[in-house]
């Protein structure tokens, strides 16, 4: 077999990688009130996006969202005692006529929950589980980079060994993940959902689809490391799979 016959079938089971949206489930106390939070768009972006329920601490107070780069803070009606009146479809009505915000993010009730019952204030939470798949396989270092996430593969090293009619090739290969670096203090959500979902990819189909007839590859090791690339500094995964062929 071919090393790049099995480059192929990795970066075939790399490209099943898809993306999924981001969310949060907000259930204060009470009863009927449960929201989930769901980002827009299938990207690591979602997990950045952050939302908190605020108590005004005025009288007769509207509520209101207000939109601070991903952070979404909803400022609670009150009403002449300053107690809050916001029940969870106030909420889910204001996310759904909000220019911005509905743009970033859905809002909906949690069954059983049916959105009648009253919040209360509620500590910022962030958004989690959002991915997106790989814009990018490569299987060369880029030069330059226009988007990210991208996936790279290159050769780490070959061993070919004899028993009998038996001929093994061992092979080992890094898969090299870059994301482009943003100092906020999610960035490193980013990557996290990588760490699983690119091994995983792997193991759903050790075979690589068929192109492994004697053989499987595995993936049980990753470093995270930094990469500069045209002067631009990304987070990386590497990722080694080890990769057997038996032919006789």
């Amino acid at each position: 077999m071919s090393y790049a016959t099995v480059l192929a079938g990795l970066h075939e089971r790399f490209a099943t990688i898809s993306g999924t949206l981001a969310t949060l489930a907000i259930d204060p106390a009470g009863a009927n009130n449960a929201l989930k939070w769901t980002a827009v768009a299938a990207e690591f972006g979602g997990n950045a996006i952050s939302v908190q329920y605020v108590d005004p601490g005025v009288i007769n107070a509207p509520l209101a969202l207000t939109l601070a780069g991903r952070g979404i803070a909803v400022s609670l009606a009150t009403d002449a005692a300053g107690v809050i009146t916001s029940i969870a479809d106030h909420i889910s009505a204001a996310v759904l006529a909000h220019p911005t915000v509905s743009l970033l993010v859905t809002c909906v009730d949690v069954a059983p929950d049916d959105g009648s019952g009253l919040v209360t204030a509620m500590a910022k939470g962030f958004l989690t589980g959002g991915v997106s798949a790989p814009v990018a396989i490569l299987d060369y270092v880029p030069t330059a980079i226009q988007d990210t996430p991208i996936l790279y593969s290159l050769l780490d090293n070959l061993e070919i060994t004899r028993s009998g009619q038996i001929r093994t090739q061992h092979y080992r290969i890094l898969h090299r993940l870059l994301v482009r670096w943003q100092d906020n203090e999610m960035a490193e959500q980013q990557v996290i959902p990588y760490v699983n979902s690119i091994p995983d990819a792997v193991e759903a189909n050790p075979h690589l689809g068929g192109v492994l007839v004697s053989g499987y590859a595995e993936i049980n090791e990753c470093d995270a490391v930094w990469v500069t690339v045209a002067g631009v500094e990304y987070r990386a995964l590497d990722f080694y799979s080890t990769v057997i062929d038996k032919t006789s």
